[in-house]
């Protein structure tokens, strides 16, 4: 069966508000059955054997989560992505003509999909990682958030540091749909504070699993439910 966790019931959405869909690897029966052509080119390109399942697990979830929702084929689904609103190019939000505002992520082969009827909405998810002491993007951070990264006391509080902060950034321009190259100057704060990115944005930091630390953007006001989907 697939679908819900045992025990669950009710609709796939919870009734005006977002749904957290938690999937564990997805079996390679449904990788084959479900996924396009391209998603399983990319699956073969991965270098990393955990991220490739983490992204073949992604796509098989949130294509079933979507054909639940909009009740039809995983298959059938089709992905379509908006105009960046910074640059105008075709690299924005991904969505599904008709259906529900949705965001996906993975971190090593734990994947999840937050789903809302009529509200964007922006998921992000990290394991623990070695981070580099510099990133890249480290100077196009807000000077506070940079000033906070500094004070860590010693390396591994610094990733601790470094991955609250990736987490809330990521899910906030998912939601606004901005990448990497624009937004990363939108003020996110990190997990101790109240520090939201605007006016109509909420920051909700989640634990999935007990080792995946995910941040969830939503409207204002909005009910938030996790729930385990079962192969």
């Amino acid at each position: 069966m697939v679908g819900p966790a045992s025990g669950e019931v009710g609709p796939v959405s919870a009734p005006a508000g977002v749904t957290v869909w938690v999937f564990d690897t997805a079996p390679e029966r449904l990788v084959q059955a479900t996924l396009s052509d391209s998603e399983r080119a990319r699956i073969g390109r991965s270098r990393v054997r955990d991220s490739g399942l983490g992204y073949a697990t992604a796509r098989v979830g949130l294509r079933h989560v979507m054909s639940a929702e909009m009740a039809c084929s995983a298959k059938e689904v089709v992905f379509k992505r908006a105009s960046c609103p910074q640059c105008g190019g075709g690299h924005g939000k991904p969505f599904v003509r008709r259906g529900p505002r949705f965001s996906v992520t993975h971190t090593g082969r734990v994947a999840a999909v937050a789903v809302c009827a009529d509200r964007e909405v922006g998921l992000d998810a990290e394991l623990p990682r070695a981070w580099p002491r510099t990133p890249s993007w480290l100077g196009r951070l807000p000077a506070a958030e940079r000033r906070r990264l500094s004070t860590a006391r010693d390396g591994a509080q610094r990733a601790d540091l470094v991955r609250d902060c990736w987490v809330r950034k990521e899910a906030a321009l998912k939601l606004l749909g901005v990448g990497l190259s624009h937004g990363l100057d939108i003020p996110t704060g990190f997990s101790d504070q109240d520090i939201q990115p605007g006016p109509d944005i909420r920051l909700h930091m989640l634990r999935p699993r007990t080792d995946v630390l995910a941040c969830l953007a939503t409207a204002p006001d909005t009910p938030v439910t996790i729930r385990s989907w079962r192969w």
